[in-house]
């Protein structure tokens, strides 16, 4: 897994985050009208801000876009480099950058060839529901050995920012995740950092289920889960989570991601996955990652991959 958030490498990390020094600041627009805003957006070498209009915007987002593709493709290289040539490779580009699904594969193939990154890959021709639950039904096509391929989700979410002003508590990011079937990768012996189990859908106002059985898919127990990654909540739906959470014993500490980075958009849930998978390290085993859906929560749990050996209702992550 991989995420950008932030172009300064120190501040790039889910342990910032959880540490608490990543926070969402009131920053002076760039446009020419606007108020302070609390927002992120992502400043990277060589892309000017000065105020413009749309066009501007439309040429920052082309150039940002292609630094988020090459930066996360450089980060993941050596894993899908690792990937044995007979195993399919799906291409998922949810991306809120202003751009079609044709021009950011464009883009994106420019970046993935530059690399001389392997040439047999195809690109999810439906539309891509960006959210937890589209890797439940990967799960299902899993066991039915109907989607037995890799599969590289890149999501990038951008903003007006030369022509308007962000949204107030929104952020900009780019997060990447190769997710491999277990059953594929224990035929190629493909070592993972992180086993990430079924996810669980439940209405926000009934969240125990959800709460109960991303746990139980996973095989562990509420209490055991070192830290909760949450985001898409807002303080009242964060609170009613609480009591519900207390009664399983799921203790863990909460790190809202909204409170933090910001909101990230489509890219959300990919962001929360990629933080979680990375702190799965030292005597953190497990993580929870919480997101909020419209009128429904969705949870999953990631374990570190050395600490399983055989499941089915889950995906390898690199």
């Amino acid at each position: 897994s991989a995420h950008r958030f932030s172009a300064d490498r120190e501040e790039n990390t889910a342990e910032a985050i959880r540490s608490g020094s990543v926070t969402l600041k009131t920053q002076a627009p760039i446009a020419r009208t606007g108020e302070p805003v609390k927002a992120r957006w992502l400043t990277v070498p060589g892309v000017r801000h000065t105020p413009g209009g749309k066009e501007d915007d439309r040429r920052r987002h082309r150039q940002v876009t292609t630094w988020l593709f090459s930066e996360l493709l450089d980060e993941l290289a050596p894993r899908i480099l690792a990937l044995p040539s007979r195993v399919p490779l799906t291409i998922c580009l949810p991306a809120s950058n202003g751009f079609t699904p044709e021009e950011n594969t464009s883009l994106w193939q420019e970046c993935w060839f530059a690399r001389s990154l392997r040439p047999a890959v195809s690109f999810l021709e439906t539309e891509f529901p960006s959210n937890l639950m589209v890797l439940d039904t990967w799960l299902d096509e899993t066991l039915a050995n109907t989607h037995l391929r890799a599969t590289l989700v890149i999501s990038v979410q951008l903003h007006p920012l030369l022509g308007a002003t962000p949204a107030a508590g929104t952020a900009e990011a780019g997060a990447a995740l190769l997710l491999v079937p277990a059953s594929l990768a224990q035929q190629h012996q493909m070592p993972g950092i992180a086993h990430l189990h079924r996810p669980v859908q439940s209405l926000l106002d009934q969240p125990s289920d959800a709460l109960l059985h991303a746990p139980r898919w996973a095989g562990v127990e509420p209490a055991q889960i070192a830290s909760s990654w949450q985001t898409g909540l807002d303080a009242a739906e964060t609170g009613a989570l609480r009591e519900p959470a207390m009664k399983l014993s799921l203790t863990a500490p909460a790190i809202d991601l909204d409170q933090s980075v910001g909101h990230t958009g489509i890219a959300a849930p990919w962001l929360a996955l990629s933080c979680a998978a990375s702190l799965l390290r030292g005597k953190i085993k497990e993580q929870i990652v919480i997101v909020g859906q419209e009128k429904h929560i969705h949870c999953a749990v990631l374990k570190r991959a050395s600490d399983e050996t055989t499941a089915h209702d889950r995906r390898t992550v690199d």
